[in-house]
């Protein structure tokens, strides 16, 4: 009776999986933090799911674990001091300290997990039902219905590359189980690449391909080397934006070599660092073409050192290539791209390195309860910070949509560096009269945000207006040096204002 009911257990747990990996991409950005909340509890039901199977042998520990888990450890530790005591605008570094958290708490369940399964069953299911559904969705709903649950095609593209290359290296590997069911996924994936027209992911394909099926190595690089330099031609605008954006991202981190600008923070920095670059990217973005530059730029050079040991040395001790080659192309891909930025594709980043830290070189095991202890502990804390933070950030957002003046000042009460929040209170203030009023909360946002053109543009219209001639050309040179373009705009409304 024990083992049947093991055995049922163990087919519910598989179905949780499934429903995970789906939900992630689906929902993570589709319901506000609601979606967050869900995934959370289910990620504490397939834990507590597995604690249960398990029954006491996660006592066994591989060596190499031991490194992973300090390591990534320390690089959380690492990204609260940036946040709480580097970052200049707190509340979009702690959106991003909550995303890795997340991550974090997801790789360290994924790790119980595998004391039990392999979970390249789930991981097929999940890949074929996702892109199934989703180019569904645009073939009946429009891209409408498709940004409803995926707002980035980067989102799409990331992850339909790391199932392509994962399904392609199964079947050339001639795995035995679930063939059927991986070369629909494969196939799909293919469509779906072809579809979105991403060159990045379309590339890293056909130099797979080449790197496989190819044996003169000569050649075999001639060919990667002439398709990259085809891509970069026919995508000749979209290369020059991305070096352009590359540039940028080079300039604040060299700017911040250390310590970088606080995570989260690119967007709200780089207007200062385009005045002067030597190429001028035509569209804007909030990202870096390049997701290791942009770490570099937010956290410098320690934080980037930290996360990167943390990813190498998982990779360097794994020798199972079904895993780490799908890892291999999603680093390659984020060299020109910034799909890992995106969370839905982070979190399955993570799962894959959960995977491949149980494939590892080293397979000595050791039993070691006060480790298990700190795991645990960690696994709790990261739970409970997850889920306190997700129903603050999903109140501070309900409230904000309601734009209500009454709400923005709920909103900033949970949360005091809510920069926007006071934007909002100090923006309505205004437009009631009350000038004197709305100085004292803008001054809020800029002290929450000392980024925001806007807000300096405001200040100097106040001032100006209140007969405070000297403030307001202060505050408009303030706002020159944060935004030089847009604040040429914003005189022209000045000179609007002060007729």
């Amino acid at each position: 009776m024990a083992v049947f009911l093991e055995k049922i257990v163990s087919k519910i747990l598989s179905v949780l999986i499934i429903v995970f990996l789906i939900f992630i991409v689906l929902l993570f950005s589709s319901v506000s933090f609601v979606s967050k909340l869900i995934l959370s509890f289910l990620l504490i039901i397939i834990f507590i799911t597995s604690l249960y199977l398990l029954k006491g042998s996660l006592y066994f520990f591989i060596k190499n674990f031991l490194v992973v888990f300090f390591a990534i450890l320390v690089f959380l530790f690492y990204l609260f001091l940036n946040t709480y005591f580097i970052s200049k605008i707190p509340f979009e570094s702690k959106t991003e300290l909550l995303n890795f958290c997340f991550y974090t708490v997801t790789f360290f369940v994924f790790y119980t997990v595998l004391e039990l399964k392999t979970l390249y069953n789930e991981l097929i299911i999940s890949f074929l039902i996702v892109q199934t559904f989703l180019f569904l969705s645009y073939i009946f709903g429009g891209e409408k219905l498709l940004n409803f649950f995926v707002y980035n095609p980067n989102i799409i593209a990331g992850y339909c590359l790391l199932s392509w290359l994962f399904s392609f290296l199964y079947l050339y590997k001639k795995e035995q189980r679930y063939q059927k069911i991986v070369f629909i996924t494969f196939l799909v994936s293919s469509i779906f690449l072809i579809f979105l027209k991403s060159y990045s992911s379309l590339l890293i394909v056909v130099a797979c391909l080449v790197l496989v099926f190819l044996k003169n190595k000569f050649l075999k690089w001639f060919v990667i080397f002439s398709l990259f330099l085809t891509v970069s031609m026919l995508n000749f605008n979209s290369v020059i934006d991305r070096i352009a954006w590359i540039v940028v991202g080079l300039k604040i981190w060299i700017k911040h070599f250390f310590f970088g600008v606080g995570i989260g923070n690119f967007r709200f920095y780089y207007p200062q660092y385009l005045v002067n670059t030597w190429l001028s990217p035509s569209i804007a973005t909030i990202f870096v073409h390049n997701y290791f530059v942009q770490l570099a730029s937010e956290i410098g050079v320690i934080g980037l050192s930290l996360f990167l040991f943390f990813v190498i040395y998982i990779l360097k001790n794994s020798k199972n290539e079904l895993l780490s080659y799908p890892v291999y192309g999603i680093i390659v891909q984020n060299f020109v791209d910034y799909v890992l930025y995106i969370p839905q594709n982070s979190i399955i980043f993570f799962i894959f390195l959960s995977l491949l830290v149980k494939e590892t070189k080293n397979k000595d095991e050791i039993v070691e309860k006060k480790i298990v202890w700190l795991y645990f502990f960690c696994i709790i804390l990261l739970f409970i910070y997850c889920i306190v933070s997700f129903i603050k950030m999903d109140r501070i957002v309900v409230l904000s949509n309601s734009r209500q003046k009454e709400n923005f000042y709920k909103s900033v009460s949970l949360d005091k560096t809510y920069w926007f929040g006071w934007k909002q209170i100090a923006v309505s203030l205004v437009n009631e009269g009350k000038l004197e009023e709305a100085e004292k909360i803008f001054m809020n946002v800029i002290k929450t945000n000392p980024t925001d053109a806007e807000s300096y543009f405001f200040l100097s219209v106040i001032n100006f207006k209140l007969g405070n001639s000297s403030e307001g050309y202060k505050f408009l040179k303030q706002m020159l040096k944060v935004n030089s373009k847009i604040g040429y705009k914003y005189i022209r409304i000045l000179k609007a204002e002060l007729k």
